[in-house]
């Protein structure tokens, strides 16, 4: 930022989308809008008679100035910061959106920060007071139309320097989220994600009846997995994120067979697989999942999803189980919503959170609450699996209370489902 003679503030805008006008023959047209008609005059005569200038409109308040910008679309519009019909800022406003090749030059008495902000904020690419030097004001006005930001008055200073570092501020942080975006669009990709399978065991015979799909990713970004999820809400992109492991899930599953396309038997591989309320909703979600059969498929819903409109959710749901899929409630008992969850969409299996299975065997109100939720899927008819079994006493606890499945360390470690395959028979035995 320098000054000049006139100890004027100048700059290019930054994010201006608008190409310097060309000056015909005939000078830089202008546009004046001022109430008083008296200054008006003055204006026309000053600016009229300046040479290289040429009057095409005046106007007295907002509404005629809009017309008037509209109909001639002049270079240049010195707009009254108080006139009728709005001020100044009403018709800047408008007149930027709707004839955004103008460019607006505010014109006061008043030299005060708070003016020349509200100004700017309505379009204005140029500021002057009226009792400014005749050189100065159409030295501001052959500036303005050249397409620089031009604000004389002293006390633009420290506002201008504010905006400078504000839309620097904006265009660094555009630029941070575009990358943000192009980094979580190339984990998206295939070769980005790979999936592994946590075994899910009955607890009475001790058979692998379910894997559960979890996602990692290979990136030199160092976010694990759950950062990534974070990250892709964040930007608006989680559908985006969550369609491509769905993807990539399906894609590894129908590789490997395992009886995923041939009808289900007892000993034909079933998996779990996580969806967001938002996937329930998506209509890719049922192309994605179209390569193996849907009678193998538990989506789960996990508790800390939100849910705003449970009517729509269990139409979506419907669908799926129409098809023959199942539905799961995930971490049921770390926290309200997984209890909303299990009463609005009744559920085929509840997963309890290894926060309720952690300790059980010694802890009495996580044994209470484990069993209290056992007896309300009994209610509903439907199965339980307790998650992050990692001792031997949590093991024999939740086969006591009656827990028909098991997930855990303890059980078995996520694999990829190549080498969980060839251990399937020992697992299961």
């Amino acid at each position: 930022m320098r000054r000049t003679a006139f100890k004027d503030v100048h700059m290019h805008d930054p994010l201006a989308g608008v190409d310097p006008p060309v000056t015909g023959r005939d000078g830089i047209t202008v546009l004046i809008a001022e109430d008083d008609p008296f200054i008006r005059d003055i204006l026309s005569a000053v600016i009229g008679d300046g040479g290289g200038f040429r009057i095409v409109a005046t106007a007295g308040d907002a509404d005629a100035a809009i017309d008037a910008a509209i109909e001639h679309s002049p270079v240049l519009a010195l707009l009254d910061v108080r006139m009728p019909g709005g001020g100044g800022a009403r018709a800047a406003k408008v007149i930027a959106e709707t004839c955004p090749e103008v460019h607006i030059v505010a014109i006061s008495s008043h030299d005060d920060q708070e003016t020349i902000g509200e100004m700017v904020s309505a379009g204005a690419r140029g500021y002057i007071t009226k009792d400014a030097p005749r050189d100065q004001m159409l030295e501001t006005l052959r500036r303005c139309a050249a397409g620089e930001l031009i604000f004389t008055p002293a006390s633009a200073n420290s506002l201008m320097r504010e905006y400078a570092k504000s839309s620097q501020r904006l265009a660094e942080a555009k630029k941070r989220r575009r990358l943000r975006e192009q980094r979580l669009r190339e984990i998206c990709e295939p070769r980005a994600i790979h999936s592994v399978f946590q075994p899910i065991v009955a607890l009475d015979t001790g058979r692998v009846d379910m894997y559960e799909a979890l996602t990692r990713f290979e990136s030199p970004h160092g976010l694990n997995t759950g950062e990534w999820f974070e990250e892709a809400v964040e930007l608006g992109m989680s559908v985006e994120l969550e369609l491509a492991v769905l993807a990539r899930t399906v894609a590894e599953l129908a590789g490997a067979g395992a009886g995923m396309a041939a009808e289900p038997a007892d000993d034909g591989l079933h998996v779990s697989l996580n969806a967001s309320p938002e996937m329930l909703l998506n209509p890719a979600l049922h192309a994605t999942l179209s390569a193996i059969d849907p009678r193998r498929i538990v989506i789960e819903v996990t508790e800390h999803a939100q849910i705003s409109d449970y009517a729509e959710i269990k139409r979506a749901i419907a669908r799926l189980r129409s098809h023959g899929m199942r539905l799961a409630i995930d971490d049921a008992g770390a926290g309200f919503a997984s209890l909303r969850h299990i009463l609005d969409l009744a559920p085929d299996m509840i997963k309890l959170d290894l926060s309720l299975v952690r300790g059980i065997d010694t802890d009495q109100p996580r044994r209470a609450l484990a069993t209290g939720l056992i007896s309300f899927a009994r209610e509903i008819d439907a199965e339980i699996v307790a998650e992050g079994i990692e001792t031997q006493g949590e093991l024999e606890c939740v086969r006591e209370l009656g827990v028909q499945y098991g997930q855990g360390y303890f059980i078995a470690r996520p694999a990829p489902l190549a080498e969980l395959l060839v251990r399937h028979i020992e697992l299961s035995g």
